[in-house]
């Protein structure tokens, strides 16, 4: 996997920099990409931010016996889980059950972005 650094020196190199502007170049691209990684990880405590409605979201959660990290249905105040976790398309209201453990963290799942 290339580190930003990579990335960044094969950005610059397509563009005719001269002298510092290549550092700069560099320097600025690194920060973005860092600014922009640690935006799409960052966790959300649930007590200080929600998800909009109707939102999925990978969550870490406690008080689950089968996993520590869930994708859950954020909806008017309420934390959603799929009621099987089989492969299926089938996301009807019938598919959704009230999550009952505890939601300690949640984060953007951007592939749902349209």
């Amino acid at each position: 996997m290339k580190t930003i650094r990579d990335i960044a020196i094969e950005y610059y190199t397509q563009y005719a920099f001269m002298g510092n502007d290549q550092a700069f170049a560099e320097k600025h691209f690194e920060e973005g990409a860092e600014w922009m990684r640690e935006e799409l990880t960052r966790w959300h405590d649930p007590k200080e931010k929600l998800p909009r409605n109707d939102a999925r979201v990978l969550c870490k959660v406690d008080g689950c016996e089968i996993a520590e990290y869930l994708v859950l249905n954020y909806y008017e105040g309420s934390w959603w889980s799929c009621r099987t976790y089989e492969v299926t398309d089938d996301y009807s209201e019938d598919s959704w059950i009230p999550f009952g453990g505890v939601v300690i963290g949640w984060r953007e799942i951007y592939e749902n972005e349209k």
